[in-house]
């Protein structure tokens, strides 16, 4: 089997550029044939959206299209890929990290306006106000719970994922260790 990442093509036909060798490049008929395989061997690929960066591809075997370099066969040059797949992962970290603080902030703000003395003489003018004011100050509350509690859910899974990838690597180095009549000991 052989994989490759996502770098983030905008359509299948880059895509099936840079991963097979399709000679010439206008065969319409080798390029359907490897977008359909692509698409039954990685169903989460959405190529209305483009591919996303960092995604893992599955690159299938297809006869008579032979798979470019970019197309590494799986237990070669693992460690590359599983480096890639962290730098993915941090960004993705990085990215879940700005959300959560984003919403936090913008809940404290919220919660700041409605203590300001022009919204509170606002809300005391009219009860249907008092029951609003007080709802989204709820919400707001709501919103920064929910913006720490992912934070820390975030954590957890970015942590589980490492302690995975480390152990992927760690098998995929074993891969070709074994002999013929069994493990080495």
């Amino acid at each position: 089997m052989r994989v490759a990442i996502g770098l983030g093509e905008r359509n299948p036909t880059e895509l099936i550029s840079r991963l097979f060798d399709i000679k010439p490049a206008k065969d319409d008929a080798a390029i359907k044939e490897a977008q359909a395989a692509l698409l039954r061997a990685n169903p989460h690929l959405d190529f209305k959206n483009g591919v996303p960066e960092g995604a893992l591809i599955i690159v299938p075997e297809i006869v008579g299209i032979t798979p470019t370099e970019e197309a590494k066969p799986v237990g070669s040059d693992t460690g590359e890929m599983v480096t890639e797949v962290r730098l993915a992962l941090g960004g993705l970290g990085t990215k879940l990290h700005a959300s959560a603080v984003r919403h936090e902030q913008e809940a404290n703000a919220t919660l700041q306006l409605l203590k300001s003395s022009e919204v509170k003489t606002a809300i005391e003018r009219s009860p249907e106000s008092k029951a609003r004011g007080s709802a989204i100050a709820d919400q707001a509350k709501a919103k920064r719970e929910e913006a720490k509690n992912l934070q820390m859910f975030k954590d957890q899974v970015l942590t589980q994922l490492e302690n995975d990838l480390k152990d992927l690597a760690k098998r995929f180095s074993q891969v070709g260790t074994a002999s013929p009549t069994g493990p080495q000991k």
